[in-house]
């Protein structure tokens, strides 16, 4: 049984929000609208919905935060043009308190923390995790599907591959992409040097980021290996940076201490994990996309696995190797 829908935080009003495009979207096929300046939206999936609903406190810090429900439908602006709309859910049946004069039925879409808002310029890079991408209920074709992508990529061998990126090139003052296409072609040696581009603005290798990249991979590995029964299937990876370089400062003890402090006072409730040091090594890790994530607390999946995701840590293991190698390499 699904739990029931959290609805906005908002008065109940007439007038909707209009639904723009997200620009910083890298990866994945699912429809993401930008509600406001922090918050995104997406159509909602009964099963990435019982996930933000139940998730365990400790995951909190790497995933978006989970912001409630809307009822979003297409309506005509002045010009006639089809615009989406997004209203709050109101009461707990999840009644609209608008009136619908269109054909349209509206969709529920969940409303989920925006991570690229702090960022003036966001480099992202999105890695699809795991050896195994079909959830349980796939059918036949789709798990082959599935099952050929990750064979035919680096999923396979390292259990993480490149399903899309945007890196700032602070030569030319552009933004550089790679799509889930090349990612897929990547070779082992193609992946670690698209990890290394990743970090790299063009000139020089950030390498003031690798450390708090490896810490967070570090600790939220460690997490992963106390959820028990969890499968994150076909779910994505999210590293954040900005590419606009803030005052370069040498941490001593006592910054390391301010450091330390920030992370700490982070609202780890709301999600916000990503901090700001003294430095330019802001850095964001979180999970995205569970749509095909699963657990025994989902008392209708008819599959119910044991102990831990073991493909999923052993892409983040894979990461966590290729991103040391990276700063031994560069003499971090």
């Amino acid at each position: 049984m699904s739990p029931a829908f959290r609805t906005m935080d908002v008065e109940p009003r007439t007038k909707g929000v209009l639904l723009e495009p997200f620009v910083h979207q890298v990866g994945g096929h699912s429809c993401v609208l930008r509600f406001n300046e922090t918050t995104l939206c997406k159509p909602l999936v009964p099963r990435e919905h019982q996930f933000y609903e139940t998730l365990p406190a400790e995951m909190r810090k790497f995933t978006p935060q989970y912001k409630g429900v809307v009822s979003v439908r297409f309506e005509e602006d002045e010009d006639r043009n089809l615009c989406l709309i997004a209203y709050p859910l109101k009461g707990d049946h999840g009644t609209v308190d608008i009136v619908d004069n269109s054909d349209c039925e509206p969709k529920k879409f969940i409303l989920l923390e925006n991570l690229t808002s702090r960022y003036e310029v966001p480099c992202v890079l999105d890695l699809k995790m795991g050896t195994r991408q079909h959830g349980d209920d796939a059918s036949e074709e789709k798990a082959a599907n599935q099952i050929r992508k990750c064979q035919q990529s680096t999923s396979a061998v390292i259990g993480v591959r490149v399903c899309g990126m945007q890196v700032y090139q602070a030569g030319t003052g552009q933004l550089m992409f790679m799509n889930k296409y090349h990612g897929r072609k990547l070779s082992v040696q193609g992946f670690k040097e698209a990890l290394f581009q990743f970090f790299h603005n063009g000139r020089y290798l950030r390498r003031e980021l690798l450390g708090p990249v490896l810490k967070k991979l570090t600790e939220l590995k460690a997490v992963l290996e106390r959820q028990e029964s969890y499968r994150f299937y076909s779910s994505s990876l999210l590293v954040i940076y900005d590419g606009k370089e803030w005052p370069e400062v040498t941490l001593d003890s006592d910054a390391e201490d301010l450091e330390d402090l920030s992370e700490e006072s982070a609202d780890e409730s709301a999600g916000a994990y990503a901090y700001k040091p003294i430095g330019a090594s802001s850095v964001d890790v979180r999970m995205i996309d569970f749509a095909h994530t699963t657990c025994r607390l989902y008392g209708e999946d008819s599959v119910v696995h044991e102990g831990q995701d073991a493909g999923y840590i052993f892409g983040l293991q894979s990461l966590i190797d290729i991103v040391t190698e990276i700063s031994e390499e560069s003499g971090e």
